[in-house]
């Protein structure tokens, strides 16, 4: 389907939910010529009200056609409709997100749209918009509606949404979300510091999850060593070194030091796709390879197998150049060597 017609139906969907919540007024109707409201117009409590914010079917369409669908985009107009038509974008969306058994560019569209109208919906209403959620009739349709307002709660305030999850457990069971939703809030606390990310951990004994902090962004004043000190036995923690390297590799390696040292976590991986991957980001390969030599060799004479693990993780996961691979691999025994060449 050509981009043009493909975005005249996303906007058809999304003005008609707008035509059968309200009706828009046209500039002339709106304001008499002295620049006032219409006669019998009145705002609306819940929808933006300065000027610059409303919107005309005129406007939507302009917009299309200059094919501004992008994800920003279609936030600022969902933001601009009132909240009971948002509502109804919302509703339709997941319906047809549902029974869709397309993908790619046929589904991505209305994802698109349904994601920007979750997003402003809970951006207004907070908690309440999950007391909405459970009045819907249709199972599937609530299930789905709470699922995304729950991720939604649990990235920005774990405690809160807690009820509200467990609510969501009891009608639909944890199979299927208890990972999810554990991720989700561990990766929104992140922002909020390490004991934040603590708690939100603390929130979910049970085990599992999926890597919490992969591609994460820390912020400049995280702990990392708070952090690696309570979870780092219970969670994926390669980023997590990947980032605190860039920040203070003396420190990241003293802590991987007591990792390799008790056998917490995997620590080839961790070495070898994020604290020597960083590394080689700080330095360039030359001065990182020597810099994480200088540092495996304390290691060699107390325990060469953690040792001979780490270098051959290092070869597979670093994305090293030709000559750094040869440099490591002349630190493998011929054992090693050979194991790692079959590999």
């Amino acid at each position: 389907m050509k981009p043009l017609a493909r975005n005249l139906i996303f906007i058809a969907l999304l003005c008609g939910g707008i035509l059968a919540g309200r009706a828009i007024p046209s500039a002339g109707e709106a304001r008499d010529s002295t620049g006032g409201p219409a006669d019998g117009h009145t705002s609306r409590p819940d929808r933006p009200t300065r000027p610059e914010m409303r919107r005309t079917l005129a406007t939507l369409t302009s917009r299309v056609k200059a094919e501004e669908t992008a994800p920003g985009a279609l936030r600022a107009a969902v933001a601009r409709v009132d909240t009971a038509t948002l509502k109804s974008i919302l509703l339709e969306q997941s319906g047809i997100l549902a029974a869709m058994t397309e993908g790619g560019k046929t589904r991505q569209p209305h994802l698109d749209l349904h994601t920007a109208a979750m997003e402003e919906l809970w951006s207004r209403g907070k908690f309440s918009t999950l007391t909405w959620a459970e009045t819907l009739e249709e199972p599937e349709l609530r299930a789905m509606v709470r699922k995304g307002l729950l991720l939604h709660a649990l990235a920005e305030d774990v405690d809160g949404a807690l009820p509200w999850m467990e609510k969501y457990h009891a009608e639909h069971g944890k199979s299927g979300t208890y990972d999810e939703f554990k991720t989700i809030a561990m990766r929104g606390a992140v922002a909020r510091g390490a004991d934040a990310v603590i708690r939100a951990a603390g929130a979910f004994p049970d085990s599992g999850g999926y890597p919490a902090f992969r591609n994460v962004e820390f912020p400049e004043d995280f702990d990392f060593g708070k952090l690696n000190q309570s979870l780092g036995a219970k969670v994926d923690m390669t980023n997590v070194f990947s980032q605190w390297t860039l920040r203070d590799r003396d420190a990241a390696w003293a802590a991987m030091e007591q990792r390799i040292g008790s056998l917490r976590g995997s620590t080839e991986r961790e070495i070898g796709e994020g604290l020597m991957k960083a590394v080689l980001v700080k330095d360039g390969e030359p001065a990182g390879v020597a810099w994480m030599m200088d540092r495996l060799s304390a290691i060699l004479g107390r325990d060469a197998f953690s040792h001979e693990r780490i270098l051959a993780g290092i070869i597979v996961s670093s994305n090293l150049s030709t000559e750094g691979i040869g440099a490591i691999s002349a630190k493998l025994t011929p054992e090693g060597r050979v194991a790692h060449a079959k590999s």
